[in-house]
């Protein structure tokens, strides 16, 4: 088979016709200087028409066989969730989602409203039960926040991890879609192709900024909805006498308490451990965002103020704090010799969604806007290395210190009041204590081994060699894989699945896996609920000062790392694991009140479209068909056959070339007569 079609010669059959007439046409005839001959032009086109039908016949039968094999595949990955058994497991994972979403909003804005965050005064009621209750010990903790300034700052900041959250889905789905794919006659186009130019070209730069933010907003809000210790005796508060210095759960409650909505131990559950917290951010803060924006992606781009929050994003990643993340992927990709993956994240492969859009579109230049965080000086690259490996080290540090220091919101043992401050020697209930530097600082107990404190009976004091040993690495490691796992998905969610089989075998079984049914919603809700609760575990342990390393070494490294390699980062152990693992979380139901939430949305929005939405798909939407062929005739068959389907692949692709060059031959003969 010819690699171009010959022009070197031309019919002639004017000068000498009975020369130029073949006797027989050649079996594969590459240009018209092999049609010459004695036989006559009409023998010609019957020869040329008999082999143009045998390659038709063979191009049919390979599509047959294709077409064929596809009908077995998706025999075999048929519909397995229905009858009976999957309709009672889905009405009892709604019920676990709703209830446990549905209490830990009660119990959260219950106390956040009567002022038991870390963040508001104390009442007086709070400063009665210190004394009512030995087990409590010490001294209220004052905040400096009225409630409903705090309940104030947690919508805010909810609303922006909204943002947040439903933009990087968009820019992920929307970043391999060509701009001219985009319909202008959509609400804002204008706003619609200002924040794609630029989400789409500073990609990485947009992650680096949006984990900074989106992470620093977690930690905010664990500390703003953190309880005091009093909330737990609080809520379950009972009269008469009490029961080894806590509340009596046998007598009557009194006017704060909640009876057994308010059981010490379901509210060290739910509260102590961030679990509650963890639940509202999933919901309202990232998960029905997400999931909205997997099927509408641009509508992210319409809305206010996404193009702006883009921008502080991308002022944010400026500023060099995260450069941390840029160095280890880096010396990652130099260790393991990787090179840019073709579906990796600014690969410049595009996926054709118009097929009436030509392919040689010129390409509009970028506005400034655009350009000016492309453009980076090299010595303000310089800087960004040095703050990035201050903040790092910094960082490290500042999480020692918080632990060690007893500052931890695990660590409860019994601190220093006013009067111990006064007083050089210290004897309490529980021994003689050394002198103490400031209110609030543990009590560190003569003849007690290091760090010589002592924790408070049933308040669910955590060690700090567990804090050290097992939290603070666990948790980066898990956070990594969650991170990059989540990138690397995305990316390949319109890679065909025999590329990535051939590529990386360990790959495949993800990408597999995460094409099937609902597969990448229900990994987001499982992903994303692991996320938020590492990170409430996060800031309760390592404080503010964990963002340092949290956020570039745990998020951001791995980010990056599959934005550009995304099947190999898929076919790492720990994405394989951590994919499992969050499907898990979410067939266990914890997230479906936000599935619930999502559906609603879906069947306001079908009622007021009154169109069906498979035929009018968003663009870049999860699961939208596309076509990664460049134009090159591919079906969809062809596109999606894997191993044994690939010899017939490439005869499709033989015979489409080779009927191309019969039929230009004859045109220009014809032309030429």
């Amino acid at each position: 088979m010819p690699s171009a079609y010959d022009h070197s010669a031309s019919l002639n059959i004017d000068e000498n016709p009975e020369a130029n007439i073949p006797d027989k046409v050649p079996e594969n005839p590459t240009n018209a200087g092999q049609l010459s001959g004695n036989s006559s032009v009409e023998s010609r086109l019957q020869k040329l028409e008999k082999k143009m039908s045998s390659d038709m016949a063979k191009r049919e039968a390979a599509a047959k066989a294709i077409a064929e094999f596809n009908a077995s595949q998706e025999a075999d990955l048929g519909s397995t969730e229905e009858g009976w058994g999957w309709i009672v497991v889905k009405v009892i994972q709604y019920i676990i989602g709703f209830t446990l979403s549905l209490y830990a909003l009660f119990i959260t804005f219950y106390g956040l409203s009567n002022g038991y965050s870390k963040s508001s005064p104390c009442s007086d009621n709070m400063k009665a039960l210190h004394e009512k209750y030995d087990k409590l010990g010490g001294t209220c903790e004052e905040g400096d926040f009225h409630p409903i300034l705090v309940i104030f700052f947690l919508c805010t900041l909810l609303t922006v991890l909204a943002f947040c959250e439903g933009t990087q889905i968009a820019l992920m789905l929307l970043e391999k879609v060509r701009p001219r794919d985009i319909s202008s006659d959509i609400y804002c186009y204008a706003r619609v192709k200002r924040t794609h130019e630029i989400a789409q070209n500073n990609t990485e730069r947009y992650l680096l900024g949006r984990q900074i933010f989106v992470t620093g907003i977690v930690f905010m809000v664990a500390k703003l909805i953190g309880m005091k210790p009093s909330f737990a005796f609080a809520v379950s508060d009972t009269e008469g006498e009490q029961l080894d210095g806590r509340p009596n759960p046998a007598n009557n409650p009194t006017a704060e308490g909640l009876g057994w909505f308010g059981g010490p131990t379901l509210v060290s559950v739910f509260v102590d451990t961030g679990f509650a917290g963890s639940l509202i951010v999933l919901a309202f803060g990232q998960l029905l965002p997400q999931l909205i924006v997997t099927t509408i992606p641009l509508l992210q781009y319409q809305l206010f103020p996404t193009y702006e929050i883009i921008w502080i994003q991308l002022f944010c990643e400026r500023l060099g704090v995260a450069q941390m993340a840029g160095i280890l992927r880096a010396f990652t990709r130099y260790v393991f010799s990787l090179e840019d993956e073709d579906f990796g994240v600014g690969s410049g492969v595009e996926f054709a969604v118009n097929a009436d859009a030509t392919a040689d579109d010129e390409d509009e230049e970028l506005s400034c806007c655009t350009s000016f965080w492309m453009e980076v000086p090299f010595w303000q690259q310089v800087i960004k290395v040095i703050i990035g490996l201050t903040v790092f080290v910094g960082s490290i540090y500042f999480i020692l210190e918080n632990i060690l220091s007893g500052k931890s919101d695990f660590t409860k043992v019994y601190t220093c009041s006013a009067d111990d401050v006064e007083t050089a020697v210290n004897t309490d209930a529980n021994g003689t204590f050394d002198a103490c530097s400031y209110v609030g600082e543990p009590k560190r107990y003569v003849g007690v081994a290091y760090p010589g404190w002592i924790p408070k009976d049933g308040l669910g004091d955590v060690s700090i060699w567990i804090q050290l040993l097992f939290f603070l690495p666990f948790s980066n490691i898990i956070m990594g894989y969650l991170e990059g796992s989540q990138i690397a998905i995305l990316a390949l969610e319109k890679a065909p699945p025999k590329v990535v089989k051939r590529t990386n075998r360990d790959a495949y079984f993800g990408h597999k896996l995460t094409q099937q049914r609902d597969n990448v919603r229900r990994y987001l809700l499982g992903r994303q609920f692991m996320v938020v609760f590492v990170d409430f575990i996060a800031a309760h342990s390592m404080g503010l000062g964990g963002l340092g390393i949290l956020v570039p070494v745990s998020q951001l490294y791995p980010q990056l790392l599959a934005a550009t390699n995304p099947i190999w980062f898929m076919g790492t152990w720990g994405s394989k694991g951590v994919l499992l693992l969050a499907l898990i979380m979410e067939f266990l139901g914890f997230c479906h009140f936000s599935w619930g939430l999502f559906t609603a949305f879906i069947v306001l929005r079908k009622l007021f479209r009154g169109k069906d939405a498979a035929e009018n798909a968003d663009v870049g939407s999860v699961g939208q068909a596309v076509d990664i062929s460049g134009g090159s005739g591919l079906s969809e068959e062809d596109m999606q056959a894997v191993d044994d389907v690939a010899e017939l692949q490439r005869i499709v692709v033989e015979q489409q070339y080779r009927i191309a060059a019969l039929n230009k031959t004859l045109e220009e003969g014809t032309n030429e007569m």
